[in-house]
């Protein structure tokens, strides 16, 4: 995934201010990365939060632009929408200038928002989502704190809830957790290892649900770490911290499908497997080997039938 294309966040400062320049300067920065990479990166976080952007019109020219669409679109409605539409009205202009033709690969764009509760303000016209909510998925953002359990069942059903925009799926990303309240303060065993208990709890939540496709982590090195906390996977030396090696199991080991065994009297042989990209190797008795590469996903049927012949 490719996050936070387009930002309120990180436009400069000494970029055009205004709305009409800012619209001509992101069409050709669109064309210029879809050039490059269009097909090479599967996800793109295209706009991160724009829901934010709309709201603070003065910060800067990517703001001001996003929020112009709540003057050119709404004035001469009299539908009263949330005050993020314009975000999303922005969003889909951008989406037409990304998209590529309908041949080949098709790269998943995502809008995020860094709070959850920004994208629930649409939920009451869920099912009119299709006339305003343009993107392929959408992008939440967490920072959550170790020991906030009382929290996991509010952040359980933002899940469920914003599932209802037409099914979309939902990539959680900068899944920030401190291992310290303190900013530098060295390695804290004691909140290094409730960092990782924490982890290890919340990616096991994020990903029964079923409308979850993705988790990011935010901090990778507790250097520079957003907030000023620890929140890195690695301390500032470079060593590891307990939530990288838990973490590193449970993706790597636990949500790893590896399988053996010989097929059936017609020629069968099923396996349960967790999502992901798949190298299957078919030898027979005479020693002859195939090889071919599947790719199960949640955006294909739950059942995939191979068929090698050697």
């Amino acid at each position: 995934m490719l996050e936070d294309v387009f930002s309120p966040y990180s436009y400069p400062d000494w970029a055009p201010k205004d709305p009409l320049a800012v619209r001509t300067l992101i069409k050709a920065h669109v064309a210029l990365l879809m050039n490059h990479f269009g097909e090479k990166i599967a996800i793109w976080n295209i706009c991160d939060s724009l829901i934010e952007a709309a709201t603070e019109p003065d910060r800067n020219g990517f703001c001001a632009w996003v929020a112009s669409y709540n003057k050119d679109k709404l004035a001469s409605t009299n539908r009263k929408m949330p005050p993020g539409y314009s975000a999303f009205c922005s969003f889909s202009q951008i989406l037409r200038w990304a998209r590529p033709p309908a041949t080949g690969r098709q790269p998943v764009f995502l809008c995020s928002s860094e709070y959850p509760e920004n994208l629930m303000q649409f939920l009451p016209a869920a099912d009119k989502v299709g006339s305003f909510f343009p993107t392929d998925g959408v992008a939440v953002h967490y920072t959550m704190e170790i020991g906030s359990y009382e929290r996991l069942p509010k952040v359980n059903d933002q899940l469920r809830q914003l599932g209802k925009f037409g099914g979309r799926p939902i990539y959680v990303s900068n899944l920030n957790i401190a291992s310290s309240a303190l900013s530098k303060c060295g390695e804290d065993k004691i909140g290094e290892k409730k960092q990782a208990e924490y982890a290890l709890l919340i990616y096991r939540l994020l990903f029964s649900r079923p409308n979850v496709h993705g988790i990011i982590w935010g901090d990778f090195v507790d250097e520079n770490s957003s907030g000023a906390t620890p929140k890195g996977l690695m301390r500032s030396d470079g060593s590891l911290k307990p939530v990288y090696s838990g973490l590193f199991d449970l993706i790597h080991k636990k949500w790893w499908t590896q399988a053996a065994g010989k097929t059936d009297n017609n020629g069968d042989f099923v396996q349960n497997a967790y999502f992901g990209d798949y190298r299957i190797t078919v030898t027979d008795s005479q020693n002859k080997s195939t090889t071919q590469n599947i790719q199960f996903s949640k955006r294909k049927p739950a059942q995939v039938i191979v068929t090698i012949k050697i």
